[in-house]
């Protein structure tokens, strides 16, 4: 893997929550993939790194559009360190 960055995404809904946190990863020959921890089967890509906000924004908005459709609860993000905390846990 070339590149893994962590970025914030938020949608322009008229209610906001706090914002969906985003990874984007790139492997050589391909577009940059993004990934929400906390918001699943909600996944986008960009072929520039210039488009990776737009497209991030849009993933949410569509998969947040979709939970309210079938009906379900759409979970709260959770802020960088809890997300870290659950990926790398600290060990006593």
């Amino acid at each position: 893997m070339d590149a893994l960055r962590v970025i914030v995404a938020e949608s322009n809904e008229a209610v906001r929550m706090k914002p969906y946190i985003v990874i984007v990863h790139k492997d050589e020959n391909s577009a940059y993939g993004m990934t929400f921890p906390d918001a699943p089967g909600c996944f986008s890509a960009a072929d520039e790194i210039d488009d990776l906000f737009a497209m991030a924004s849009e993933a949410l908005e569509l998969w947040g559009e979709g939970m309210r459709e079938d009906g379900q609860p759409i979970p709260e993000p959770r802020g960088l360190g809890a997300l870290w905390e659950s990926l790398y846990p600290l060990h006593e």
